[in-house]
Order: structure tokens, then C-alpha cells, then sequence
């Protein structure tokens, strides 16, 4: 009985599980189907969304290859020109650790390019370099050029670029070399020819070989034809060839729209190779040999030296032989120029250099004279301020004109210092009934005065007038004269004896007695001293004058006082 009880009690559990089995089943199908709907309602927004983040995807990529690879945006132009200076294949620096750069140059009245030079010298990759350059004008993708490079590449926006490079030859079809070269020639006059507004849009055409595949005269003559007519169709048009027929390469000389250039050689350091090997670097107004035999002696594996040797004097008998002499010789020229070229661009960067070292240099210095012309110009405005000044003369009302120049070649210290006194030092305390000289300019000047007030920077003094016992001629004394109102000077206006210099010059010798000798000749020193103050208007301090000297009757006492000892 209890397992039949168990029995119903999983059966029951069983059926309510398939029940639930089914409501979630049910559940997911709902919810599956309202959210499709939605996003059936949502699909052009969605698909709007994940186009513009494809778009942002392929901006920032662009911005990531130009950064790691250092490119340089160009200026689109519209006169159908392009320069480029020193253009790198990006397919190539990619690869390979150095890549040679290529100028690639047309200007806008040269509307067709002719590019010859040696087989293997890098023809085809200048044309697709031409080529390269306006698909990544037209992707916006930025140009890259060499570290260093200056000049910033300019590239028209190019419609339609038409390429053949290469043998297009199909045995299913039936098509030759010459016939792919027609084939194609013909479908891009097609084009042009048919097009609504052929003056709006511009082309480049890009030939690879042009003229090859037939008898040189013949091939040449249908070359030219195709190039004038499509320079005719479109004066917007633009085409760059590469050849090997002699009379293609001339064509400048003939039509001004045609411009030539030539893939350069150079010397190979190996002494074992006979022949110049390829520099890719293309030269503009120059035609260049296919040298043949250079490339020959280059094929792996190489041909046999007889057979170079025989091809070398089969065409040294040719009627090609002076033309080829010519060409040569204007290559050698044009590597020279080179050359110089290339020493002129490293003298230009020395130049560069040592002109910026100069510009950094002189703006050290000029930061150092705004500070000098700023210290100079806080020394005049305290030289302009200053209380002291009597001891120089400034000239100038300008820092251009700012010029110091000693007035007395000695100093007014100096001077004080002859007749035993100093001006009042700062600090000083100048006592009521202290001597003192006047030294402010006017009638008081050298006159002695005696200290009534003082309070740090102000002197109020009572010049003494005292002459002494002065005996007059009817036998009178001269009566002294008091001045009743004092006067008052700056402290910079008044000196006062300096007794410690009169003492020094005694201080020094061997013994007392001649201490005690010096000591008076100083005291009577500066008795004389005092005699040479003048008590009328006189010259400055500055320029002492030589006068007979007033006695005073302290003077005479002391010169009686000498006279006695003597005797």
C-alpha cells in the first residue's frame, strides 16, 4: 500500500512538470516573436546605426594608419596638378625596412608625363605610384612621405583612373599584346567620348609599356595618336606613360603638354658588377636609356659573358650609338647635379640648425636684458629719489638715455675727509650745541653752525658768526654777530668733525711721545682746517680754492705756544 501510495504521488509530480514543461514553451515563443517584431519594426534604424559605425570604424582606421606610419593629409587642388615630395609606396613600408622616396611631379599645363630609363630601373612602380596617390586621395587616407620631409603633398580629386599595366594577352580570346593595349586604349576614348559633362570630371590614364608590341616606328605613331586624343577629349584629362621608343621620349620637345622624366642609376659597390644598377629615383627633363645590357647582365641566372660582349658590339655600330652617347652623358651631368643637390640640402640643415640655435640663444639673452632693463630701470627711479645723489649726476629722462657720470673725480667723502670732516652718518645723534658745517648750497655754505635741534632727518642750526679776538685797524676787536633765527637743513646738508681720521694718522707710530706730537699737529691740523671755512658765499666744497688763511685767535695762541718750545 505504501509503494502505491509513492507511485501516485511521482505520477502527479510528473504531470505537473510536463505542465510547466509547457508554459515555458509557450512563454519563449511569445517572447521570441515580440521581440523579433520589434526589431522588424527597428531594422532601419538598426541598419542605419551599423552603417554609420562601419563609417566611424573605417575613419578611425584611417587616422590609425596615417598616425603609425606618419602621414601627411595633402591639399586637394583643382588645377589637375600633383607634387609630392618624397612619396613612399605604402605596400612597400610595409615590407621592407628601407624604402628609396619618390618625387612624383605634374603640373597643371604638362597635362602627360613620358617616363623612360633603364629595364628593371622602376618605371611601372613610378606610374603606379601616380595611381596609388589619387586612390588615397579619393579614400581619404593621408600620404606618406619620408621623416623630414617639408613640403606638403598636394593632389588633385581624380573622378576616373584608368590603369594598364602588365600583359593582358588571352588565349581564350584570342588577344595579343597589342591588341589588350588597343582594347583598352579604345574603351577609355569610349568613355570619355559618351560622358554627359566630360568638362567637370577629371581622369587620369595610366600606360604602362606605351607603344611596345609592334615595329617601333609603327607602334610609336599609334602611341602618339591615342595620347592627343585623349589629351583632346578632356582638357581635365591627365596621363602618365612609361616607354622604351625613342621617338615617344621627345615629345616635349614637340607639344608643350608633354613633360618627360627618367628613372635614375647609380654606382654598385660591388667592383665584380660591370654595369650600374637602378637608384629608383625619378629625374624630371631628362630622357633615360632602356640599357638593356644592364639588365641583361642582371637576369638570374645570367647570361653568358660572350653573349653581352657580342650584343655590346652590335650596338655600338647601330645609328642609336650617338643618340645613346648623348643620353649618356646628360645622365652623368644630371647625377652630378644630384649630388650637389643632395650637399646643398645638408649645408641648408646646418644652416637650419645653427639659425635656430642662434633664434633660441638670442631669446636667452633677451629674456636676460628685459630683466637688466628692468634692474636698471628700479636703480634709476632710486637714483632719481635718492637724498644722496649730490655725488653723481644723472642723465637721461629715459632708460634709452639712463647714463651715470661722476661729476668730481673725487668723491664729496673724499674731499670731507681732507679737512676732517664726514657727513652725518645714518643713525647718528646729533646733541643741542654740537658743531657742525654747512653744506647745503647758498650764502651759509662752509659757514660752522651750532646743533639747536635734530630729530633723524631734519637739522635745526644757529650759525655761530665767530671770528675770534680780530683786531681791528683803530685798534677795536671785531664784535661777533648772532644770527636770531635758526636755520633749518636736511641731515645729508650738514657734516660733522670727524676727530677718529685726525686720530689714526698718529695711532701707528713706534712711541708715545711721537703720538703725543702727532696728535697735536692734528689738533693744529684741524685748527687750520677751520680757518679755511669761509664765512661769505663761496665756490662749492667740491672745487676748494686756494685763499690766504684767516687766523683765528686760537691759532695764533697755538702757533705761540710752538714758538715757545723752540726757543
Amino acid at each position: 500500500k505504501l509503494y502505491q501510495q509513492r507511485d501516485k504521488a511521482e505520477q502527479n509530480l510528473n504531470d505537473n512538470t510536463f505542465g510547466l514543461d509547457g508554459m515555458i514553451e509557450e512563454m519563449e515563443v511569445a517572447i521570441t516573436l515580440e521581440l523579433s517584431q520589434s526589431i522588424l519594426s527597428a531594422s532601419p534604424w538598426i541598419n542605419s546605426g551599423l552603417k554609420s559605425l562601419a563609417r566611424l570604424d573605417v575613419i578611425f582606421l584611417k587616422a590609425w594608419f596615417g598616425k603609425i606610419k606618419q602621414g601627411c593629409v595633402p591639399d586637394v587642388t583643382t588645377d589637375g596638378g600633383i607634387n609630392v615630395k618624397n612619396f613612399i609606396h605604402p605596400v612597400l613600408s610595409m615590407k621592407a625596412v628601407h624604402v628609396t622616396p619618390i618625387d612624383l611631379a605634374l603640373s597643371g599645363d604638362q597635362r602627360a608625363l613620358i617616363i623612360s630609363g633603364p629595364n628593371g630601373g622602376g618605371k611601372t612602380l613610378a606610374l603606379k605610384s601616380f595611381g596609388v596617390c589619387s586612390v588615397m586621395v579619393k579614400l581619404g587616407l593621408p600620404i606618406l612621405q619620408s621623416p623630414g620631409t617639408v613640403t606638403k603633398p598636394s593632389i588633385p580629386f581624380i573622378d576616373d583612373i584608368f590603369v594598364d599595366v602588365g600583359d593582358q594577352q588571352s588565349v581564350l580570346e584570342g588577344t595579343s599584346t597589342l591588341m589588350s593595349k588597343f582594347k583598352f586604349c579604345g574603351e577609355v576614348l569610349s568613355f570619355m567620348n559618351t560622358v554627359s559633362s566630360p568638362m567637370s570630371r577629371t581622369s587620369l590614364v595610366m600606360i604602362d609599356e606605351l607603344g611596345e608590341g609592334t615595329e617601333p616606328v609603327a607602334g610609336a605613331a599609334i602611341a602618339r595618336a591615342i595620347v592627343e586624343n585623349v589629351l583632346d577629349s578632356s582638357p581635365s584629362s591627365r596621363m602618365v606613360a612609361t616607354t622604351h621608343s625613342q621617338q615617344l621620349k621627345t615629345l616635349h620637345f614637340e607639344d608643350d603638354r608633354f613633360h618627360c622624366a627618367s628613372v635614375l642609376l647609380e654606382e654598385f659597390p660591388s667592383a665584380s658588377n660591370r654595369f650600374k644598377r637602378p637608384s629608383f629615383q625619378l629625374a624630371y627633363g631628362v630622357t633615360g636609356d632602356s640599357y638593356a645590357l644592364g639588365a641583361a647582365s642582371r637576369s638570374e641566372p645570367p647570361l653568358p659573358e660572350a653573349v653581352l660582349s657580342r650584343a655590346a658590339d652590335l650596338m655600338s655600330d647601330g645609328e642609336g650609338a650617338q643618340l645613346r652617347s648623348l643620353s649618356a652623358g646628360l645622365e652623368q651631368q644630371l647625377e652630378q647635379l644630384q649630388q650637389q643637390k643632395r650637399e646643398i640640402e645638408t649645408t641648408k640643415d646646418e644652416i637650419q640648425k645653427t639659425q635656430n640655435g642662434m633664434m633660441s640663444m638670442a631669446n636667452k639673452y633677451g629674456d636676460k636684458l628685459g630683466y637688466l632693463e628692468k634692474r636698471l630701470d628700479s636703480i634709476y627711479k632710486s637714483l632719481l629719489n635718492d637724498d644722496t645723489k649730490n655725488t653723481i649726476e644723472v642723465i637721461g629722462g629715459t632708460l634709452a638715455e639712463l647714463r651715470i657720470a661722476k661729476r668730481k673725480i673725487k668723491s664729496e667723502q673724499e674731499i670731507l675727509a681732507e679737512r676732517g670732516l664726514k657727513i652725518v652718518p645714518v643713525g647718528y645723534e646729533l646733541m643741542k650745541g654740537d658743531s657742525v658745517v654747512i653744506l647745503a648750497k647758498g650764502e651759509w655754505e662752509g659757514d660752522t653752525a651750532s646743533v639747536v635741534e635734530y630729530d633723524g632727518l631734519n637739522v635745526v642750526v644757529n650759525p655761530s658768526m665767530d671770528w675770534g679776538k680780530v683786531m681791528n685797524a683803530d685798534g677795536t676787536f671785531m664784535p661777533n654777530i648772532s644770527i636770531e633765527k635758526p636755520l633749518s637743513f636736511k641731515r645729508h646738508e650738514v657734516a660733522i668733525w670727524d676727530y677718529k681720521s685726525n686720530m689714526k694718522a698718529g695711532a701707528n707710530t713706534a712711541n708715545g711721545k711721537e703720538k703725543k706730537k702727532d696728535l697735536f699737529s692734528n689738533g693744529d691740523r684741524v685748527l687750520e682746517l677751520l680757518s679755511t671755512v669761509p664765512s661769505t658765499k663761496k665756490k662749492p666744497l667740491a672745487k676748494p680754492t686756494k685763499k690766504k688763511v684767516v687766523t683765528t685767535a686760537r691759532q695764533r695762541k697755538a702757533a705761540a705756544k710752538r714758538n715757545k718750545k723752540k726757543k
